[in-house]
């Protein structure tokens, strides 16, 4: 049997409505469509975490994605720039997601 290969959603959280979690589950049921195993760090982190314990958990994950694709507002986001750097410094593959109407 093949593995799915795991995708990471990484995005802007803070300050945002909800934590963005819309556009965390859109775009997880959209990978998860193509085939992917998603990991969505709105469901690793809890709400209250402290900024620094919330990137320590998620880049743990990033270490053992195959892929990370970027939410639409990633280039405003700290954590979501340090996980695609991360990400590009083990070969992580990198992608954007589309726009979804």
């Amino acid at each position: 049997m093949d593995r799915k290969p795991v995708a990471y959603l990484a995005g802007p959280v803070t300050g945002r409505p909800r934590r963005n979690l819309w556009a965390f589950l859109t775009y997880q049921e959209y990978l998860e469509r193509q085939g992917r195993q998603v990991v969505n760090p709105l469901r690793l982190v809890r709400p209250s975490a402290t900024w620094l314990g919330a990137m320590v958990r998620c880049l743990w994950h990033v270490a053992l994605c195959d892929e990370l694709w970027l939410l639409p507002g990633w280039e405003r986001s700290r954590g979501a720039r340090l996980e695609l750097r991360y990400a590009r410094a083990l070969g992580v593959r990198v992608r954007e997601v589309p726009v979804l109407h």
